[in-house]
């Protein structure tokens, strides 16, 4: 039978918090044992404080990802290829092998993401991304660009997967739909404030750094002070949740997602499920999906050049490509 569960009507609350063991299955399943009747006014209550302090941070870290992703194409019409003397065709692979790295990532990242707390895998990824984003600027020659293209791709592979696992975790699936979409959105809102940045920082007249070093070492520097906040606010899990004040609201917050049936978080590795997913043809279908979607990312990479060959000047072209989003966003 399930039990009542309600802070506000003075109803039994859970007992002692227990210890729970990760390699043991599902940490959820530990903390919460048996259901347990949640009101719905603790369930607002509970939803409203995660849309508050978890949504805005997986938005924002959306956001910094498509910029630092996107960076390389500001870099096009700021003088990287004439700095370092790159061909169109070197400039095309410098686009294509940061997927390359992305690919290579995803079997390393599916593992780490088991093994670890999806929130502190992104967190170390945003670190490692805001390094490598450092590292473009000490770059020499076309090698070097490709070898450190490579490794960002390898260091935002783990992103969308943590994504994945914190919106389900935290979410109910009927809930699910809304949040993924807001924070997904920020994909277009990075190539306004791309834009916007590129403009900035265009107006940068340093002696020996040249222009589009500048587009590489603010975004990296952003990346490095934003993984530190995602490292501090962002919770493992309801368990670990600084805004969840009580037992009584992680345990409305695990309630939650029963019905989800998937869990919050387990370490233990089922063959059984990678053949069911295997078999699945709505995995199949979402495979397909993400293929097609990701096709127009190269549009992202050339855009800014294509707009620059139509005789604008550099600072132009980026208020160019920032007003066009904006009309397109708006109707």
């Amino acid at each position: 039978m399930a039990t009542p569960l309600n802070n506000q009507a003075g109803v039994e609350e859970p007992g002692p918090a227990k210890e729970i063991v990760v390699e043991e299955g599902d940490i959820a399943l530990q903390f919460a044992g048996e259901v347990i009747e949640v009101s719905p006014e603790l369930i607002s209550r509970v939803r409203w404080k995660i849309d508050l302090f978890v949504l805005p941070l997986l938005a924002l870290t959306t956001l910094l990802q498509f910029l630092d992703k996107s960076t390389l194409s500001y870099a096009g019409i700021f003088g990287i290829l004439e700095n370092l003397t790159l061909s169109g065709e070197e400039y095309s692979w410098l686009a294509s092998i940061f997927y390359f790295g992305y690919f290579a990532m995803q079997p390393i990242g599916s593992y780490l993401l088991q093994k670890f707390a999806p929130a502190k895998c992104l967190a170390a990824s945003v670190l490692c991304w805001g390094i490598v984003l450092f590292m473009h600027v000490v770059c020499k020659n076309w090698a070097g660009l490709m070898a450190v293209r490579f490794f960002l791709g390898m260091a935002e592979g783990v992103v969308t997967p943590a994504f994945m696992l914190i919106s389900t975790g935290w979410y109910a699936r009927q809930d699910q739909p809304l949040r993924m979409g807001f924070w997904f959105s920020f994909n277009g809102i990075a190539q306004i404030v791309g834009g916007l940045l590129a403009y900035g920082l265009g107006h940068i007249h340093v002696n020996n750094i040249a222009p589009w070093k500048w587009m590489f070492i603010v975004t990296a520097a952003l990346s490095v002070v934003w993984s530190i906040v995602l490292f501090l606010a962002l919770p493992d899990s309801q368990l670990t949740a600084w805004f969840l004040k009580d037992d009584v609201e992680k345990h409305a917050a695990i309630e939650m997602v029963r019905e989800n049936n998937t869990g919050i978080h387990s370490r233990k590795f089922k063959k059984e499920q990678v053949m069911e997913a295997l078999r699945d043809r709505k995995a199949w279908m979402l495979f397909l999906m993400a293929l097609v979607w990701n096709i127009p990312n190269s549009v992202a990479t050339f855009g800014n050049l294509l707009v620059e060959n139509f005789g604008y000047t550099t600072l132009e072209t980026t208020l160019v490509i920032v007003f066009a989003l904006d009309i397109s966003h708006t109707y």
